[in-house]
């Protein structure tokens, strides 16, 4: 399945922003955002079907991938909807847990 660029950024960007953390170009290259000592990840559980969700977790790796929505600090929950054109419009709702609840 092929992933536009647009859509992986955006999702990064987004993450980043919601858990509150620098934004990505001052994060030192090929370095995963994750790996800076004293710095705790955040916790994302995707909620989606058919969404690259094997793309995602190998490519944005600044988060922890977590299989229950419990552990979480954010839910991101992927929609996606054929266009007229026949392509597919993909929708990301971010929603905090935890300390980020509330944050939308």
């Amino acid at each position: 399945m092929r992933v536009d660029v647009p859509v992986l950024l955006c999702l990064a960007f987004l993450v980043a922003a919601a858990s509150g953390a620098a934004p990505l170009a001052a994060a030192p290259a090929q370095q995963p955002t994750a790996s800076v000592p004293g710095t705790v990840p955040l916790k994302a559980f995707l909620d989606c079907q058919n969404c690259f969700q094997e793309f995602l977790r190998a490519e944005v790796t600044f988060v922890d991938y977590v299989r229950e929505r419990a552990e979480a600090d954010v839910h991101v929950l992927i929609s996606t909807v054929e266009t007229g054109s026949g392509g597919r419009e993909y929708t990301m709702a971010f929603i905090g847990l935890k300390a980020l609840a509330g944050r939308e």
